[in-house]
C-alpha cells in the first residue's frame, strides 16, 4: 500500500539538504522504520545527498527521478557514450556525470541544463565528487590511477595527483572541505584501498586505516569517518586525526553501503546478506534491521526530515522507509530556500 502523495511529500524535502542539527534536542526514533513507498526503475542509479531524487542512467541519457512516486523531474541529454557515474553537490542542486564518452559533465538539477562538459582524463571518470563550497570538482581515473582536480567556474584543472593504483572506485570530501577520500577497487592495494589527501597542498595523509575498504561514509558535519572491510566489519574513526574509535560486525560478506544519519549518531549499513542495518554508531549497538533483496549492492541516504532512509539496489529498486505515523502527522514542508551552490 502507497501512502496520499501529500502525506510523501511531507518525508523529503525537494533537492535540498538541510544543515546537520545535532545540537537541538530532538526524539529520533529509528526502531519504527517500515517501508513506504517502492519504485522499480531499470538500469542503475545514484542518490541525492538528502534522498529528495536518484539518478537513472539510461544509456546515455541520465533521468532525475522523484522516489516518491517515480515521476521524472528531468532527463539530462549530451552524453554520446553510456553513463558510468554520477555525484551530487552538497545542497542537491548540481549534479556531475561521467560516460564512457570520457566526459565530465555538469548540470543544474533545477533546470537541467549543462553547465560544463571537460575530458580530463585520458579514459573515462570512474567517480565524480564536489567540494563542499561548490568550487571544485574531483574526478577519479577507471584505469591510470589519476585524480584531476577541475576549478568548476573555468573548467580548467588545478592538480592532478598520480596515484599508484588503476581505479578510482569512490570519492568524497569531508564537510570542511579539508580532506578528499578517495576509495580503489579493492583488488589494488595490499595495505589499504583508502587513501586521503590534504586539500591544502594535496598531499597525502598516513593514517590508521589498515587493509581494503568495500565502502565508507563521511558524517554530514564532517567529524566522523566510517568504512567497512570484506569481512562485514565496520570501522569508526575521527578525522581530527585520522585514529580508530571504535570497530563492531556489521554484515557476514561486507557491507556494500554505509550512510550516517543527519545527527551523526547513527549510521546506517547495507550488505549482501540483504539487510539493511541501523546502528548506534557511538557504542557499535544494533538499533534495527530492515530487509531488502539479498545478493544486490545498495546504495543509501538519510532524509534531510531525519525520519526517512532511501534504499537504492543494483536491482534497480529504490525503497523509501521511514515511520508512518510521524508522516500522517506532519505538515506539509514550507517551500525550499533558494539553492546554494557548494
Amino acid at each position: 500500500m502507497r501512502l496520499p502523495s501529500a502525506v510523501l511529500l511531507a518525508l523529503l524535502a525537494p533537492l535540498t539538504i538541510r544543515a546537520d542539527n545535532s545540537g537541538r534536542p530532538k526524539n529520533v526514533d529509528l526502531t519504527r522504520l517500515e517501508i513506504l513507498s517502492t519504485v522499480d526503475r531499470k538500469y542503475t542509479h545514484s542518490l541525492a545527498p538528502s534522498g529528495s531524487a536518484f539518478a537513472v542512467f539510461d544509456a546515455n541519457i541520465v533521468r532525475l527521478v522523484d522516489p516518491r512516486n517515480g515521476r521524472e523531474l528531468q532527463n539530462l541529454i549530451g552524453h554520446v557514450g553510456m553513463i558510468h557515474d554520477a555525484g551530487w553537490s552538497r545542497d542537491g542542486s548540481l549534479i556531475a556525470t561521467s560516460g564512457y564518452d570520457e566526459t565530465v559533465r555538469v548540470w543544474e538539477t533545477a533546470t537541467g541544463r549543462q553547465v560544463l562538459n571537460i575530458k580530463p582524463l585520458y579514459s573515462f571518470a570512474c567517480s565524480v565528487a564536489f567540494s563542499p563550497d561548490g568550487r571544485l570538482l574531483a574526478a577519479g581515473g577507471s584505469d591510470d590511477g589519476q585524480l584531476k582536480i577541475i576549478d568548476l567556474a573555468s573548467g580548467g584543472i588545478v592538480r592532478g595527483i598520480q596515484t599508484p593504483d588503476s581505479t578510482l572506485y569512490a570519492l568524497e570530501f569531508t564537510a570542511d572541505g579539508r580532506y578528499l577520500i578517495v576509495n580503489h577497487t579493492i583488488m589494488n592495494r595490499g595495505d589499504s584501498s583508502v587513501r586521503i589527501f590534504k586539500r591544502s597542498d594535496w598531499t597525502e595523509v598516513k593514517t590508521s586505516i589498515k587493509g581494503p575498504a568495500t565502502c565508507f561514509a563521511l558524517s554530514r558535519e564532517g567529524g566522523r569517518f566510517a568504512y567497512s572491510t570484506p569481512t562485514g566489519t565496520i570501522v569508526l574513526l575521527e578525522t581530527s586525526g585520522w585514529t580508530e574509535l571504535r570497530n563492531f560486525d556489521a554484515h557476514q560478506f561486507g557491507a556494500s553501503s554505509l550512510a550516517f544519519h543527519p545527527r551523526g549518531r547513527y549510521l546506517a549499513s547495507s550488505g549482501r546478506d540483504g539487510v539493511v542495518r541501523l546502528w548506534d554508531a557511538t557504542k557499535g549497538s544494533l538499533v534495527h534491521s530492515l530487509p531488502i533483496k539479498g545478493e544486490v549492492d545498495s546504495r543509501l541516504v538519510f532524509g534531510s526530515d531525519e525520519e526517512s532512509l532511501v534504499v537504492a539496489t543494483a536491482d534497480a529498486t529504490v525503497r523509501l522507509f521511514g515511520r508512518r505515523e510521524a508522516a500522517i502527522g506532519s505538515s506539509p514542508p514550507a517551500d525550499p530556500a533558494p539553492a546554494v551552490q557548494r
